[in-house]
């Protein structure tokens, strides 16, 4: 931690305390930091394998597995997320076509200039 054995006989239970508290934030801070750049640096290198994939074979396969399903510690909330959004795309899907069918319906009989 950096400190000197005389600093730490000088301090009293709490301070000592403390600096343990103190100290462990930063080092999670620092591993919280450590896995955020791991992160960006794996959903970058995803996104190029899929750009190299894409031009070599020219064609999508549904069978490629994302960074996700590697590192799943690092992405819990990715599944639930993207079950809402689809769920989200879904109902989204569903409102224009019946809006599209009462459009078509109200203008129908109109005849055009």
């Amino acid at each position: 931690m950096g400190y000197s054995p005389s600093f730490f006989w000088e301090c009293s239970l709490a301070e000592v305390v403390d600096l343990f508290d103190s100290y462990r934030r930063r080092e999670d801070r620092r591993q919280k930091e450590k896995d955020e750049a791991f992160k960006v640096r794996a959903l970058s290198l995803q996104v190029l394998a899929l750009q190299i994939r894409d031009a070599v074979w020219g064609e999508k396969d549904s069978d490629f597995r994302t960074v996700q399903h590697f590192y799943p510690t690092l992405f819990p909330e990715t599944e639930k997320v993207d079950r809402e959004l689809i769920k989200r795309n879904e109902r989204m899907r569903r409102f224009a076509e019946e809006h599209n069918r009462l459009w078509q319906q109200a203008h129908s009989g109109k005849e055009e200039s």
